[in-house]
């Protein structure tokens, strides 16, 4: 079980199943540090407009108890690397996730166009994580991505929902044992995360024993451990949690 979840979504993201509010009281009953809320990207199909994300950085950053960061996972539109979410709501977030759907109107096909488009949305200054980059739907060069994410210092996430994905069609995890391992030779972090779509999902990472994929883990290449790890991190890359003015 993690202590930090920084992918989960809410009804807000149009296919998810909970609230704002049962999100969070169940990170809570499950005993989590941190719970980021950080639903798809106005692109995705029933995704929320751009002004959800600006209003909802009002959210008092810590409720019934438990720490909660808000952000968004925005969309990867295009091989420049831009994002569905104007600077007003990045800036108003506390951490941006980046991925593909290829339902927000991705058209490119080659792994070529896959990586530079992840390699150039890690040049955005407020995007921290790179979400499921080894994806089975959008085959990257993986040593290019481990080390620019290396160089502009953003964290790559192995992503739970997506190796449930490798779990259910049986598919080779050797594209997620080579993200692992290149993040060790660069001497770099993870992110573990759920990308929970409803509130038993939370914190849930158990797929990784499934796949027995855990001794290839270690905490030194894992950053959300810990919410003060998170927290440093975020706050070296000048993006501090808004302070609870509630």
């Amino acid at each position: 079980m993690l202590k930090v979840d920084l992918h989960t979504h809410t009804i807000a993201s149009g296919h998810a199943l909970n609230t704002v509010y049962e999100m969070i009281h169940a990170a809570r009953e499950k005993g989590l540090e941190l719970l980021a809320l950080t639903d798809h990207g106005p692109k995705t199909m029933g995704g929320p407009p751009a002004d959800y994300f600006f209003m909802s950085a009002i959210l008092p950053r810590n409720l019934f108890g438990l720490d909660i960061m808000m952000g968004c996972e925005a969309n990867i539109m295009d091989v420049s690397g831009s994002l569905d979410l104007p600077e007003r709501s990045l800036r108003a977030l506390d951490i941006i996730l980046a991925g593909y759907h290829r339902e927000a109107g991705w058209t490119a096909t080659s792994p070529e166009e896959y990586t530079k488009a992840i390699i150039e949305a890690m040049k955005n200054p407020y995007v921290d994580v790179i979400s499921h980059p080894d994806s089975t739907r959008f085959r990257v060069d993986m040593e290019r991505i481990v080390k620019a994410a290396y160089e502009r210092q953003i964290l790559l996430e192995l992503n739970c929902l997506h190796l449930s994905f490798y779990e259910i069609r049986g598919l080779d995890t050797e594209d997620v044992c080579r993200m692992i391992d290149l993040v060790k030779d660069y001497k770099w972090k993870l992110v573990v995360s759920s990308d929970a779509h409803m509130a038993t999902m939370i914190g849930d990472d158990s797929v990784i024993d499934r796949l027995k994929l855990r001794n290839l883990l270690s905490d030194d290449i894992i950053l959300n451990t810990s919410s003060e790890n998170v927290k440093k991190f975020l706050e070296k890359k000048k993006k501090p949690l808004k302070k609870d003015t509630s």
